[in-house]
């Protein structure tokens, strides 16, 4: 048995990863929906934000970037033109 103790920072860390690991794999697999994976992965960052390092703020985000955005397709009457709508934002245009 080893006389080393992890600080608080290394136990904090590894847990983190550990709990960004078992999430992606989560969503990977299909056991939760991207919705669940979004609330899950924010509830992370809010917990480890300004606790520890930016380099594990950065995973969190990566890890939220395979989420593909939700895309509405609207059709605009007056115009009969179609547009996509990504994240309540219109991408066919201007405004």
């Amino acid at each position: 048995m080893s006389d080393f103790l992890p600080t608080v920072e290394e136990e904090l860390d590894r847990k983190a990863i550990e709990t960004l690991e078992y999430l992606v794999g989560k969503h990977r697999s299909g056991a939760i929906t991207d919705s669940q994976y979004r609330v899950a992965l924010d509830t992370l960052f809010m917990t480890v934000s300004g606790i520890i390092g930016a380099d594990f703020i950065n995973l969190i985000t990566a890890a939220g970037d395979e989420i593909k955005q939700p895309t509405i397709v609207a059709k605009v009457v007056e115009k009969e033109e179609v547009m996509e709508v990504s994240e309540s934002k219109y991408v066919g245009g201007s405004w």
